[in-house]
């Protein structure tokens, strides 16, 4: 789990989407990545986390942040995305 301050759990790396819990993670099963708890499944890990955070443009939508920040969009790395 990334941290914006190296083992501070207070700054740890989150995703804001939605008023429900969409879990954090994923489980490989028959060759696709299933949303835990949605029942939805996509080609790739990253496709899920895309799924939940995208546009992950501004706070108030859907968004990667830190804990201690999460009024504050975190970009995504430069491409080449991994392929987990």
């Amino acid at each position: 789990m990334e941290h914006r301050i190296a083992g501070n759990d207070a700054t740890r790396l989150r995703f804001v989407s939605g008023g429900w819990n969409n879990y954090e993670g994923c489980c490989l099963f028959c060759g696709k990545y299933w949303m835990v708890g949605a029942g939805a499944a996509e080609t790739n890990a990253v496709d899920v986390l895309h799924h939940w955070v995208d546009p992950n443009t501004n706070a108030s939508g859907n968004h990667q942040c830190y804990y201690d920040q999460q009024n504050q969009v975190v970009s995504y790395p430069p491409p080449p995305e991994p392929t987990y």
